[in-house]
């Protein structure tokens, strides 16, 4: 079983080691303590030494992928306590590396996570982490949102509100509001005094930038004179690093040397500060074991972009036309083929996440943040092509509104000639012939390295990747076409599957809808004839009722007539019988008529009553003789009067 207190005592080690600034030395025992948890099999364990490692100084690439394992390894074994912690600090390395986009996402993870867990202390170091991205970002009155409830969660004296107010006066300088910057940075170096925090030379080093722009110079000077003794005497801390001090002081002692006649000590005191800011850029970066996030490091984060133009142009200045090289390999950097294998991890990485996911838009925007990541790149954008091969910008990074419409913008004639070609376009300096003969005449003069890749899925040009970088040590090379290369054809195949799957989810939309109407209609005739129906069911039991009304009047009225018709029958039989001997010829004649026709009126009734059984099908024939001239006699008998009256 493995043995935790064993590893709590190694990692107090480690970082007693890395205090002492041997990050190598720190990393060994943590190094050991991973490997011992992993042959146990303690997953929790190997979650804390990965984080352990994560937080260690030195390579901020092994930080980075150390902190991911590490989580991962936290969300698979369910382990929620520490998850906020885990999130912000990986929020960090992002943002150390300027990696911005990034940071923004696992510190939102970070903060969500704490207001789960209802722990104010890191729900407010979230914030405060999350405001400073905001603040690098632009989003300035999200920074100032974020900031407002970190304040409400502290007391407002406290060293924890220490922090708070660095990155409230970054927040005012950001805003151009020297006076609330200097305000905010004045009461951050009075609590990192009280406190005694590690920290004190970045706020003094930030309050003096405030002060200059104020224009209160000597209070800048003397501010950012403080920062670097003490960042001389007790070394820098995780959270600023050590060239936002040297920068700052170097702005200081440059500020009004035009106008107020410098002198050459001065002037050498402001180049050494340059110097030290210029070399603490490079010792961060050849602690880089990635190219790209090296490059990443020199062109986004703004501090070291600054410091990086100001070397180049100073250095120009000094040597009468001289440039530095700064593209000349660090000391201390790992070998090419380690970088390589890092390079084609992260890819094969990004590939695994493409195929995850399915909405075009998020895609999109995923692929876009990962070939800048990969390449180093400034600024970037992804142009899907239209089936007439024009190019449609679909996802941008780094560019302002309207920029790419601009006329004679390079980037369109750079994704232009890949869309004719499909073939990658490598500008190492736009002022090369290549460069002159696909811009013209409205080349952008700043613009040091470009680069465009075609996106290729079966044979069909899907899109392009452009991405462009403006400090001389952002140059692209070869490695770099090959490895944007190597994304591009995974990243057009995710893109060919997500049009595949959104169209077969439209399919199947439309579908269900045509399915809904199918049935709305069956639903529609089925009640119509239902409705229909019931009108014959009305209609028959009607017919049913009427027919039994006339039958039960027709047996009524068989009754009614039978009764005066028997006597009529009676007495006229009566008559012929008993006075046939009284009566004349005629009288005679009367008496007969009387009788036919009672009995012929009996046999109508008679045959209406059978009509009705005829119609309720309870007729039966009885075949037999019968006197055929008395059946005609009796039929002329009803019409003889009125015919002879008529002279018929």
């Amino acid at each position: 079983m493995f043995d935790t207190s064993d590893q709590n005592q190694t990692t107090r080690g480690a970082a007693l080691s890395r205090d002492q600034g041997d990050p190598a030395v720190a990393r060994r025992p943590l190094e050991d303590a991973l490997a011992q948890a992993r042959r146990a099999g303690d997953r929790r364990a190997e979650a804390d030494a990965l984080y352990a490692l994560g937080e260690g100084g030195g390579d901020l690439a092994h930080a980075l992928a150390s902190l991911e394992q590490a989580l991962a390894i936290r969300r698979q074994i369910g382990e929620r306590e520490g998850e906020a912690r885990a999130y912000a600090r990986l929020g960090s390395a992002h943002a150390r590396l300027g990696l911005y986009r990034r940071a923004r996402q696992s510190l939102e993870h970070a903060v969500a996570t704490a207001r789960a867990e209802g722990d104010a202390a890191a729900l407010s170091s979230c914030l405060e982490r999350l405001a400073r991205v905001f603040v690098e970002l632009g989003e300035h009155h999200a920074a100032a949102a974020l900031l407002a409830e970190a304040c409400d969660l502290i007391a407002p004296g406290s060293p924890a509100a220490a922090r708070l107010w660095i990155t409230h006066g970054r927040l005012a300088l950001a805003e151009a509001r020297p006076c609330a910057a200097r305000e905010s940075l004045a009461r951050a170096v009075q609590l990192h005094r009280a406190a005694d925090l590690p920290a004190l030379p970045a706020a003094l080093a930030w309050l003096g930038a405030a002060a200059l722009d104020t224009g209160d110079v000597a209070e800048a000077r003397a501010r950012t004179r403080e920062a670097a003794d003490l960042l001389e005497e007790h070394g820098p801390c995780d959270e600023h690093p050590p060239q936002e001090v040297w920068w700052q002081r170097y702005r200081a002692l440059t500020a009004g040397a035009g106008t107020t006649g410098a002198c050459e000590g001065e002037i050498d005191d402001a180049w050494a500060c340059l110097r030290r800011a210029h070399d603490a850029t490079l010792a961060a970066v050849a602690s880089l074991s990635d190219e790209s996030l090296r490059r990443s490091y020199l062109s986004k984060v703004t501090v070291n972009s600054a410091i990086n133009a100001e070397y180049v142009r100073q250095v120009a200045r000094r040597s009468a036309g001289g440039m530095l090289d700064t593209a000349e390999t660090p000391e201390g950097v790992v070998p090419e083929s380690d970088q390589i294998r890092g390079v084609l991890r992260r890819v094969l990485d990004a590939s695994l996440t493409m195929g995850e996911l399915r909405e075009l838009d998020a895609l999109l925007a995923f692929v876009i943040d990962q070939a800048i990541e990969l390449t180093g790149a400034e600024r970037g954008f992804l142009a899907l092509a239209d089936d007439d091969g024009q190019a449609r910008h679909a996802a941008l990074r780094g560019f302002g509104d309207g920029e790419l419409r601009s006329h004679g913008d390079i980037s369109q004639t750079v994704v232009g000639a890949v869309a004719q070609s499909r073939q990658p376009v490598l500008l190492q300096d736009a002022l090369t012939d290549e460069g002159l003969a696909l811009a013209g005449d409205d080349i952008e003069l700043h613009l040091r390295s470009i680069l465009c890749v075609p996106l290729s899925s079966r044979g069909r040009l899907v899109g392009m990747l452009y991405a462009d970088a403006r400090s001389v040590s952002g140059r692209f090379d070869q490695r770099d076409v090959d490895v944007l290369a190597i994304f591009a054809s995974q990243a057009a195949s995710a893109i060919e599957n997500a049009r595949l799957y959104q169209e077969t989810v439209r399919a199947n939309h439309e579908l269900e809808r045509l399915a809904r109407t199918l049935e709305q209609r069956v639903a529609r005739r089925t009640a119509e004839l239902e409705q229909a129906n019931g009108a014959l069911s009305l209609a028959r039991d009607a017919a049913e009722a009427a027919s039994k009304a006339k039958s039960i009047f027709l047996a009524n009225m068989s009754h009614e007539l039978r009764t005066p018709l028997n006597a009529i029958i009676g007495f006229s039989d009566i008559l012929r019988a008993r006075l046939a001997d009284r009566l004349n010829e005629k009288e005679m004649r009367f008496v007969e008529n009387i009788h036919s026709s009672g009995e012929h009126l009996l046999g109508l009734v008679n045959d209406i009553l059978d009509l009705s059984k005829i119609e309720a099908g309870r007729m039966e024939l009885e075949p037999t003789d019968f006197d055929l001239p008395g059946a005609i006699d009796n039929a002329l008998t009803l019409v003889r009067e009125r015919a002879g009256r008529r002279g018929i």
